[in-house]
């Protein structure tokens, strides 16, 4: 059955009491609040020994899963009808069900109800307990889907920073932080940056994200954070100032270089493959790499107009 949106929180709270012991988790640090990149970030050396672990995370954005009710306060918001909504769940998870990933980036999700539709009518079986959805300023929300204990969960929603240009910035939809312990701890953040439909505007924005999200990193492993993957959907060109920002000084490593160039394209603008998604690690994420594939078949077209990617590590204390 799926969880209700009441039902949800509280299981995830009461197992993340338990699960802290092993994260260490400061008091401040509770499922699906806000710390902020100011505030105090969480202990996360475990104090049981580190075993080795695989781990296998897919990041896609599904194009605009929407519900069947129409959000008044959106014109964004293109109503499904059910049968058109039954068939998309249908596409989705076909593909998911095929990767059979222990944890699942979703991006261009409406919110916690198609979630838990997705999981209970396409993914039944398959062990997908702990889910959420952030609400944003943008209908297109971000969230996740996992097998694997989650921790803790950091919403960044809320933020406002700076941004290069000198302007003050929140993000498009949250910078959403799962933090997971499946024999060693591994901190994992979904992004979606904003579209290149805003002009100028977009790409400072963009830049100001890309920007932020790194300051993210690099407090959480300043705090004992060991390590640490950023996935989705960035929205930019691989030689684009929003993601030579997020890949500046080394803290983050671009892992989709590791799919042949000919593959690594996930989007297609006006014909031209275009890479706009991401797999960016932490170094020592690298060193864990067992696999990573940007997937492409009829399937995947079917289902969204962006190519997931699924990366595979092998997790070594």
């Amino acid at each position: 059955m799926p969880y209700t949106a009441h039902v949800r929180p509280l299981r995830l709270f009461l197992a993340s009491v338990v699960l802290c012991f092993s994260f260490g988790c400061g008091d401040d640090d509770r499922p699906s609040e806000d710390t902020g990149v100011d505030g105090d970030l969480p202990d996360t050396q475990p104090d049981v020994p580190l075993t080795a672990a695989s781990i296998k995370i897919a990041s896609w954005n599904i194009e605009n899963l929407f519900d069947l009710r129409q959000d008044t306060s959106s014109p964004e918001d293109d109503q499904l009808s059910t049968t058109e909504f039954r068939g998309k769940l249908s596409d989705i998870g076909r593909v998911l069900r095929d990767i059979d990933a222990d944890v699942v980036l979703l991006q261009e999700i409406e919110n916690e109800w198609v979630i838990d539709q997705l999981a209970a009518e396409e993914l039944a079986g398959l062990g997908y307990e702990f889910r959420e959805v952030t609400d944003s300023f943008d209908i297109r929300d971000v969230g996740y889907l996992s097998r694997v204990p989650v921790t803790m969960v950091s919403s960044h929603i809320d933020e406002w920073f700076d941004g290069p240009d000198g302007e003050r910035y929140t993000f498009t939809r949250d910078a959403l932080e799962i933090f997971l312990n499946p024999g060693i701890p591994i901190a994992v953040m979904t992004v979606h940056f904003r579209s290149q439909l805003g002009g100028a505007s977009g790409d400072g924005r963009r830049l100001a994200e890309a920007t932020q999200a790194l300051r993210i990193v690099e407090r959480r492993l300043s705090s004992g954070v060991t390590r640490m993957l950023v996935m989705g959907d960035m929205n930019d060109a691989p030689d684009s100032p929003a993601i030579q920002a997020i890949l500046a000084g080394g803290t983050l490593v671009d892992l989709t270089t590791a799919v042949p160039s000919a593959d690594r394209w996930t989007f297609v603008n006006r014909g031209r493959r275009e890479q706009l998604d991401y797999a960016m690690g932490t170094p020592n994420l690298e060193d864990d790499l067992a696999s990573i594939d940007i997937l492409h078949n009829d399937d995947v077209e079917a289902a969204s107009d962006h190519a997931p990617i699924v990366v595979q590590f092998r997790l070594q204390p």
